[in-house]
């Protein structure tokens, strides 16, 4: 089985209707089910390469709504130098005040800001 079909097969076997933060967590972590890596650098695979990938393919247009649905309500990636960036830009501009990043779909938009 090759990695395409490999992770294929994860997403259709843990496709799901109802995704919230909580289950949208599990569904990436038994997608990316395997070994020799931890979960942290799992979960960045899956957010920068996979997910995009299968997006982008046609052919697995039935699972594109599953797919969009984790990145707007799975939990944000680890911080890293970029976030951290970002929050110190938005801090600034907004007098001290907490700005939260509370999914994976604000974590990559703040990590583009920063890119200008």
């Amino acid at each position: 089985m090759g990695i395409y079909n490999y992770f294929k097969k994860q997403i259709e076997d843990n496709y799901t209707d109802i995704v919230e933060k909580s289950p949208a967590k599990k569904a990436v972590e038994r997608i990316m089910n395997f070994k020799c890596i931890g979960i942290i650098r799992k979960r960045e695979m899956f957010f920068n390469i996979i997910l995009p990938f299968f997006l982008a393919d046609d052919s697995f247009s039935k699972y594109h709504s599953f797919l969009l649905k984790l990145f707007e309500v799975h939990p944000p990636l680890d911080v890293n130098s970029k976030i951290k960036r970002f929050y110190t830009k938005v801090s600034s501009m907004t007098n001290g005040e907490k700005v939260e990043i509370s999914n994976v779909k604000e974590y990559f938009g703040a990590m583009k800001y920063v890119e200008g």
